[in-house]
């Protein structure tokens, strides 16, 4: 298969048709769980908020039918990981069924056979529906930082399977680029690539490498009732092994405020996190291209996911409009001056970098 076959695969695979009466029963049947369900978006899964007759509430997730199994088993056995060495880390826990699986196969007379996870539901609203403060923002580098060095010691095979969404694998995206229609937001997503190749991507292979979540985007992020702290991590399902700066480099993309300040505000999710996990000179100077490479995936692969699912196109496009924004405001910022300001904020002197 061709690269771009190879992530039409992926990317294009049809949600299951599972309706909100056969998740109750399927919880019913495999969980003893009398629950009422409410459908939630999702990129390629079903997902399904439960409310509990006992009052408790779940996240029920049903796997588009091309997910291989394997690849259900990393993202479980990321959590069951979380729980054992990192209780306090506000994530969501894995449910077992009665039969003591957490990965239960769910199968339908219409359907393919899909595997299936019951989690915890994580209360709180999405950073996104929220303005962002300063202390949010180091708040969201502090726990991102302890969710990575939670994470350092986890591994499995599944790991290093590729993904469309892994950072360092941005050049796979030059057949979808090829495909936008309209040609100025073409050009922009060239010109971050071609921006990420030519200063990071070879830098990649020696960095610190570990299991990352991948996609901590402002809707994958909760803030508690009051609004003051970082509350909870979900959605998991985007975990790849890649260099552990593309952890905050995808986080920083999602936090730049789109003005003359934007990378001044940014800087606080870098400081949160370099607190709690030092980062390396070298990975700082990577930093800013990191950034743009993800913006340009951001950019292309939500715009042409829309225009091959519609009835989808609100949920993948919700940050495309900011993420187009936000490249062509980093593409315009002078690099050396950058990474010298983000340097001198972290106190690494620039003898460090490469």
């Amino acid at each position: 298969m061709s690269g771009l076959e190879v992530i039409d695969a992926v990317l294009s695979a049809a949600s299951p048709p599972v309706s909100c009466r056969q998740a109750e029963a399927f919880v019913a049947e495999r969980y003893g769980l009398r629950v009422t369900a409410r459908a939630l978006g999702g990129e390629r899964d079903r997902n399904f908020h439960l409310r509990g007759s006992h009052g408790r509430d779940y996240v029920l997730k049903i796997a588009h039918p091309a997910e291989r199994a394997e690849v259900a088993d990393f993202h479980t056995r990321a959590l069951l990981h979380l729980a054992r060495t990192a209780p306090l880390l506000p994530v969501p826990r894995v449910v077992t069924s009665l039969s003591g699986e957490t990965v239960p196969r769910y199968q339908s007379a219409s359907a393919a056979p899909c595997v299936a996870r019951l989690s915890t539901y994580l209360h709180g609203q999405p950073l996104a529906d929220l303005p962002v403060s300063t202390d949010r923002r180091r708040a969201l580098g502090t726990l991102a930082a302890e969710l990575d060095l939670a994470l350092e010691s986890f591994h499995h095979p599944a790991m290093r399977l590729k993904l469309p969404w892994d950072l360092q694998h941005a050049a796979n995206l030059r057949p979808l680029i090829e495909t936008i229609i309209e040609p100025g937001t073409r050009q922009l997503a060239i010109d971050g690539l071609e921006r990420f190749e030519r200063h990071a991507a070879a830098a990649l292979a020696g960095l610190r490498r570990q299991a990352i979540h991948n996609d901590l985007n402002s809707h994958n992020l909760l803030v508690d009732e009051h609004g003051e702290r970082v509350a909870g991590i979900i959605d998991f399902g985007d975990m790849v092994c890649a260099p552990r700066i593309n952890e905050l480099a995808i986080a920083v993309s999602y936090q730049l405020a789109l003005d003359d300040t934007s990378w001044c505000e940014a800087l606080a999710v870098v400081e949160g996190y370099h607190r709690v996990a030092p980062l390396q000179a070298i990975e700082v100077s990577l930093l800013p291209e990191l950034v743009i490479a993800r913006l340009m995936m951001v950019v292309t692969i939500s715009q042409w996911r829309a225009a091959r699912a519609p009835d989808n196109a609100d949920y993948v496009l919700r940050n495309h409009a900011r993420a187009r924004r936000a490249l062509t405001y980093c593409l315009a910022q002078p690099r050396e001056a950058l990474i010298a300001q983000l340097l001198s904020r972290l106190d690494i002197t620039q003898e460090q970098a490469p």
